[in-house]
């Protein structure tokens, strides 16, 4: 195995990458004997509250209990050792105007995220500093969301549009050495997913998401504020659709049917970390799919076209994978 120079070209003179060579260099290495111990204990109750016919209630609670003893072979590491115990309710309520068609929620929720404790450089500029295990404490999060529900003629339409809006709090922020549990992101958007049923054997389903993401304080990395963090997870815009697969049951197209929708997504600086090295955004894109096909009772006969426009997309996350282009699947099955 060889590097490769930015003319393309393989460097040969390189030492050989093998078994032997990296056994040899890692022999050198200092070695870390680091033992811990973590408990973790749970409790949780729950209760729902049909107060009438339409409206309903739920409450939860649950407590959990952390104790981390830090590095047990290291009496020096107390410092990181600690005991810890978080209350985390859920509340939410359920009102219905149109018994069994529309709904009306709302929901407040309460969650932690626990942080492994983790093997980390002294100083990140100086590699004979050494290293040390460093505990973080829990992250918060606090999420408030409400929104509506249908299902309407006769089941012909079904829709959910929600918001929300989450904050999370002590969150850890930076790299190796430099992490600092100083750092606040709040989250809020939307969410709408429709399913219609507009004639018999049409079925259209869509779907939709917007999300607002950023870091809005920290000490550590102020240079992050007003950003999209890297967790927020891809664009901020997400979108879908495909309707079908319908089929004709008379006429001359009779047991022929076909499919068609698209699903897309904005565009995605995907190093919004790396505020001192510039950005790499995806671009947006659209994908478009289709499909046709013949069945009766003994066999069927489908094409299908993915990308049908040869839509050139990536996806990624500080790095670039090209996505499938064009393409077109056949197949046949047998009913014996």
């Amino acid at each position: 195995m060889h590097s490769v120079n930015a003319q393309g070209d393989l460097i040969f003179s390189e030492p050989e990458v093998n078994a032997d060579n990296l056994n040899a260099i890692l022999s050198n290495l200092d070695r870390n004997n680091i033992e811990t111990k973590q408990n973790v204990f749970g409790a949780y109750i729950s209760n729902i509250l049909n107060i009438t016919p339409s409206l309903s209630a739920m409450a939860s609670l649950r407590y959990d209990r952390f104790e981390y003893k830090g590095d047990i072979n290291d009496p020096s590491d107390d410092h990181q050792a600690y005991d810890e115990s978080t209350f985390s309710p859920k509340f939410g309520i359920v009102f219905q105007p149109i018994l069994n068609q529309l709904s009306v929620f709302a929901n407040y929720q309460n969650s932690f995220s626990y942080i492994n404790p983790e093997l980390t450089a002294i100083d990140d500029n100086d590699p004979t500093a050494g290293t040390q295990l460093q505990s973080f404490d829990l992250e918060q999060a606090n999420q408030l969301e409400f929104g509506v529900k249908t299902n309407l003629f006769n089941n012909r339409l079904e829709a959910t549009v929600n918001y929300y809006n989450i904050t999370v709090d002590d969150k850890v922020m930076g790299f190796g050495a430099s992490k600092q549990q100083d750092g606040t992101v709040k989250s809020n958007g939307i969410e709408l997913e429709v399913n219609a049923s507009p004639v018999n054997g049409l079925n259209l389903r869509g779907g939709f998401s917007f999300n607002d993401s950023e870091v809005t304080k920290s000490a550590s990395r102020s240079d992050l504020i007003g950003l999209r963090p890297a967790e927020a997870g891809g664009a901020d815009i997400l979108y879908n659709f495909w309707g079908g697969d319908y089929q004709f049951t008379q006429g001359f197209a009779k047991n022929f049917g076909f499919g068609a929708g698209f699903n897309g997504s904005s565009d995605y600086n995907t190093m919004n970390d790396y505020t001192t090295s510039g950005g790499f955004t995806l671009p947006a894109y659209t994908v478009f799919n289709a499909s046709i096909y013949y069945e009766n009772d003994i066999f069927r006969i489908s094409v299908k076209g993915n990308n049908i426009t040869d839509e050139e997309y990536y996806s990624g996350w500080s790095t670039l994978t090209p996505q499938q282009n064009r393409t077109f699947l056949a197949s046949f099955d047998y009913k014996f």
